[in-house]
């Protein structure tokens, strides 16, 4: 069976009353897809973790208590099937198996998700039936089933990132601010009064392409970009934008209400359309 997978990249060991995992799996670096499941495993190797390029996994019907670390090192890993053991929580490092679709969880005695969940942007499917999650609100459960598809997972994720304590507060006292909008409208005026907190006795002169400047406030450190609103210059401000950073839109409210309105809509689909949003 270990030089048919070797060739076939697949290995089924199922229903064979194994107690532990074959040690020489780890020599097949190319596997794609191993299934184990109806059988009486209770230790889940740390040498699977080796097994870099599987994207199927099935252990579901054995006894397991827990899952590696080691599981972070399966990179490529679309589907995993854990039912049917008994599992009481999942490791924090399951997140960085980012390319997951289906993770199938059903008969164990979990009672926690790891925030770290909301990094597989790929899951499709996530099935908690026959687990003890009494502590989720019942409107994250459709109809009370537990097996979620995409919709509902995205109001999961937002709960486990609300409630929490494994949340990480991360403080970041610089940012990108990009002053936006026509030529002549008080971008530079407006910058200057942010540097300085004055008002400016003369108005400045117009901005030629891009001209940067570091504002300090209240502790936050602001790296500002004035941009010029002359039509010339907006095609080379594309190359500047980019998705973290601060958009101030400034404006004329001395404009009429239709060619205020265009304008506002003109510049935020300027920015839309030219960033990773």
């Amino acid at each position: 069976l270990i030089e048919e997978a070797r060739s076939r990249n697949i290995l089924h060991l199922e229903a064979r009353d194994l107690l532990e995992v074959p040690e020489d799996i780890d020599q097949l670096q190319s596997l794609q897809e191993l299934s184990l499941k109806r059988n009486r495993i209770a230790i889940f190797p740390t040498f699977l973790g080796h097994l870099e390029e599987l994207t199927k996994l099935d252990l579901s019907k054995n006894e397991l208590q827990e899952l590696p670390k080691e599981l972070s090192h399966l990179k490529n890993l679309k589907i995993l099937e854990v039912s049917h053991n008994k599992l009481l929580s999942l490791p924090y490092e399951i997140g960085h198996c980012v390319k997951l679709e289906e993770l199938w969880l059903r008969v164990n005695q979990i009672l926690t998700l790891p925030t770290s969940l909301t990094n597989l942007k790929f899951l499709m499917l996530l099935d908690l039936s026959g687990n003890p999650l009494s502590e989720l609100p019942k409107d994250l459960l459709p109809s009370g089933n537990k097996i979620l598809v995409k919709p509902h997972l995205t109001n999961l994720w937002r709960y486990l990132l609300g409630t929490s304590s494994e949340v990480e507060e991360v403080t970041n006292d610089r940012v990108k601010l990009m002053l936006l909008g026509d030529s002549g409208v008080g971008k530079s005026t407006l910058l200057n009064y942010l540097a300085s907190g004055k008002p400016s006795k003369n108005p400045p002169k117009a901005t030629n392409g891009v001209v940067t400047q570091t504002v300090a406030i209240d502790g936050m450190v602001f790296d500002c970009w004035d941009c010029s609103g002359h039509d010339i210059y907006r095609a080379s401000h594309q190359f500047f934008l980019s998705r973290n950073a601060i958009y101030l839109l400034v404006f004329d409210t001395s404009w009429d209400s239709s060619q205020l309105y265009t304008n506002i809509d003109y510049w935020l689909n300027f920015i839309n359309n030219r960033i990773e949003v």
